[in-house]
């Protein structure tokens, strides 16, 4: 995680004890067979949201506070 946000040593260490409801996280998700369309339906739709939303969540979770484009 810390390479894919571009993190340095230095900002590692300055955030470590930041309070955590900003700091970024990741999902994995996998399907199975015990699924339901449902379940599906609703993380699509999501994931839809979230990246109709895209600005909104960047903000929110910028936390490293890089400057978005």
């Amino acid at each position: 995680m810390q390479n894919l946000l571009h993190a340095t040593p230095e900002m590692i260490k300055e955030n470590i004890n930041a309070p955590k409801e900003k700091m970024p996280g990741t999902v994995r998700i996998s399907f199975g067979m015990y699924n339901t369309f449902y379940e599906i339906d609703r993380f699509l739709n999501v994931i839809y949201k979230i990246t109709i939303n895209k600005n909104y969540y960047l903000n929110k979770y910028n936390f490293f506070n890089y400057k978005l484009v």
